[in-house]
């Protein structure tokens, strides 16, 4: 039977809703590696959890979704503080999103999967209610069907739904995003339909969040990029996520505003079996462009990890193994990290119980500790099963530390004005941080972000903080606030609440988008030519990413040094040749190069490497000018015309023949014209001509990553 919250007020009092029961930790845990409790039985394998403001946890996931859990924070960790109850809905929760609306406290689920078998998505909209633990359809369906979407929380109080898919098929995903609105359901944005954000196994929960300047941003398998939410949506590419931990088994937070911690993972499409990393990155995405750099690794290389953000600002990395959901290889990971985000850190906790593998999670606790559970179903291990893990700084030594208490006038916040905070303990305040109630499953806390507050100033019993003044920094809905001492020890939370303002608009274009210009790519071969020959012609071939995305130019430059020989500063510039063809009539003995350029508004031009066109000193023109007169000169003017490939074989019937033959006569041999590419391969032989080709006969070689010219023998 349900219990509203006006019965648990009754049997457990207002503080079993209001606020957290502290759990005090287990004796001999101490100060540098935090301690577990005891493993708690679960009603369900809580594959997704989230936290709601009336103080309870809702989690579900056994049984296809079928079943839901509510634990009544409040009352424990006793059995009977958690209930299980039916989903009368039809609708099958299992993978789904699942997200608390900022103007209604109600939960939001977002499709899953359907009754009935297999693993087609669904559109539907399913809302829970922790007032009295209820499930109930919205009746607000979406465009597209979903099965493992993302939801995030939009500045104007609006939910974002990202990717997921429709059909069994996982080569069908759904590559539209969606935004929900509490009073008139769902509109698509048509937009922002990408196959680049969403393509592949993109769709799989797509990693995202909003920043500091309002845009969401997101990192999906390899993809980096930021979306218009506004009118019919937008798309725009940040650059490729070339890095090997990533897609579906890594996970990533938002550590601070517009800062992001990847790590784990590295198998696109959830490859069972297969190994995990233990590299990470940070993303700097503040600025006007995101900045990639190296994170500490790991001890652990962990697939299916979960990241949870603590009161301190420090990142706990908990669960996982080294191959993916399996017991095999190295192992599951036992031992949780802990990253000091201020010193880059990575520092070794107490290992808990049970293997958290595929379809656990990790979440904080009003408390400041943090719940995990979950994962199986598939196996190799199905955990009905939670624990509880108490972070060092709850500890003095090996004893619970002295704690905070605070308490609040008011549990409303107003973005820009100050709060007072009452400490009602003996312990020294210096820190007040925020951190927004979870809301995880699949690795992915969707909503977690931190805050750290300006402490304006500190009395014995009073502590005044400044709100962050944007809801691009702290995103409408509920937050955790906490109070820590000098000892870095936090207070029990105190449940606050950031309204949304329908009407908040983000500033227009509040960056200049740049196209990904981080590299310009692999241009074609080089070549060798006799002195007064005229050159293949060369073509600048596509970037490294498959495509000319971007402005486009072609630079020719000289160097006297030689093939061999190409420092930057003594390129001089051939004025005017900026097309990708270059093919003078005359050279004289000298090197000359090509290089591809892309211009970016925000970050100038960046070249590719060069490619060599190198006059040999030697002339035949003694041998080559009587073939021309024979009639080589029509022929091969001819097929300059029309094309280098078409032409040559054009001048080969209307003079080569004669007037070649005429001239090796008299001059001897001619040197072949040969290429010499930068991977050491040669000649057409090399070429695999099975992709597209290019003009004038050109290809090019995606197995050997070469350009393929026409007509050309070996070196």
């Amino acid at each position: 039977m349900k219990k509203s919250r006006q019965e648990i007020v009754k049997l457990f009092g207002v503080s079993a809703v209001v606020a957290a029961v502290q759990f005090t930790p287990a004796a001999h845990a101490n100060d540098q590696a935090g301690s577990w409790g005891p493993v708690l039985d679960w009603n369900i394998n809580p594959i997704h959890a989230v936290l709601t403001p009336g103080n309870t946890l809702l989690t579900y996931g056994q049984g296809g979704g079928v079943e839901y859990s509510v634990w009544y924070i409040g009352m424990g960790t006793e059995t009977f503080s958690r209930t299980l109850l039916g989903n009368g809905t039809g609708t099958d929760l299992f993978c789904s999103s699942q997200i608390v609306l900022p103007d209604s406290a109600k939960v939001l689920m977002t499709g899953g999967d359907q009754l009935g078998g297999g693993n087609p998505g669904n559109p539907n909209t399913t809302i829970f209610d922790d007032q009295d633990s209820s499930l109930t359809d919205a009746g607000m369906t979406m465009e597209y069907a979903r099965w493992y979407p993302t939801t995030i929380t939009l500045p104007n109080g609006e939910i974002l739904a990202q990717g997921g898919r429709a059909h069994d098929d996982p080569n069908v995903p759904v590559l539209t995003p969606e935004v929900f609105n509490t009073g008139s359901g769902w509109r698509t944005l048509n937009g922002a339909t990408s196959e680049y954000a969403y393509g592949g196994f993109k769709w799989w929960y797509p990693r995202s969040w909003i920043l500091p300047n309002g845009l969401a941003f997101g990192i999906s398998g390899t993809s980096m990029f930021y979306v218009d939410y506004q009118n019919d949506g937008d798309i725009v590419s940040a650059g490729r996520f070339a890095h090997d931990h990533t897609f579906e088994t890594s996970t990533a937070v938002m550590y601070q505003p517009g800062k992001i911690l990847q790590l784990g993972g590295g198998s696109e499409g959830n490859v069972r079996g297969s190994p995990a990393t233990n590299t990470a990155s940070f993303v700097d995405a503040t600025g006007d462009w995101p900045v990639v750099t190296d994170a500490p690794s790991l001890n652990y290389a962990r697939h299916w990890a979960d990241t949870t953000l603590l009161p301190d600002g420090n990142v706990l990395v908990t669960g996982g193994s080294h191959l993916n959901n399996s017991l095999e290889g190295n192992g599951p990971v036992l031992t949780p990290e802990l990253l000091d985000v201020q010193t880059n850190q990575w520092s070794l906790m107490a290992a808990e119980d049970i293997p958290r593998l595929y379809h656990a999670f990790a979440i904080l606790l009003p408390d400041a500790t943090v719940l995990t559970g979950g994962g199986g179903e598939p196996g190799p291990m199905i955990n009905r099963n939670a624990q509880i893990f108490s972070p060092p700084y709850l500890f003095n030594g090996d004893q619970p530390a002295a704690r905070p208490v605070i308490q609040l006038s008011s549990n409303e916040m107003n973005y820009g004005e100050s709060i007072a905070i009452t400490n009602l303990s003996a312990n020294d305040i210096d820190r007040v941080t925020l951190v927004k109630t979870g809301a995880v499953t699949h690795s992915f806390n969707s909503e977690q972000r931190f805050i750290e507050l300006d402490v304006t100033s500190v009395t014995d019993q009073l502590v005044t903080a400044q709100l962050p003044d944007s809801p691009t920094i702290a995103t409408p809905g509920y937050y955790l606030l906490f109070a820590l001492d000098t000892n870095g020890t936090p207070s029990v939370a105190e449940m606050v609440h950031f309204a949304p303002d329908p009407a908040y608009v983000p500033a227009a274009a509040p960056i200049e988008f740049c196209e990904n210009v981080t590299s310009a790519g692999t241009i074609s071969t080089d070549q060798k030519v006799l002195s007064g020959e005229v050159p293949q012609t060369i073509h600048s071939m596509q970037d490294a990413w498959g495509g000319l995305d971007g402005d486009i130019e072609y630079q020719w430059v000289q160097s006297p040094k030689g093939l061999n020989s190409r420092p930057a500063t003594e390129w001089e510039t051939i004025p005017g040749e900026v097309n990708a063809w270059f093919a003078p009539p005359t050279l004289t003995e000298s090197t000359y190069f090509a290089r591809l350029a892309k211009r970016s508004q925000c970050q100038g031009i960046f070249a590719s490497n060069a490619v060599a066109v190198e006059i040999d000193g030697v002339t035949n023109a003694a041998g080559i000018n009587p073939g021309i007169n024979s009639g080589a000169s029509t022929g091969i003017t001819s097929g300059i015309g029309s094309g280098i490939a078409t032409g040559i074989t054009s001048g080969i019937a209307s003079g080569i023949t004669t007037g070649i033959t005429t001239g090796i006569t008299t001059a001897g041999t001619i040197d072949p014209l040969v290429v010499v590419n930068p991977q050491g391969l040669s000649g057409i032989d090399t070429c695999d001509y099975g992709q597209a080709h290019l003009n004038n006969g050109w290809g090019w070689d995606q197995t050997n990553q070469v350009s393929c010219m026409p007509r050309v023998t070996d070196k």
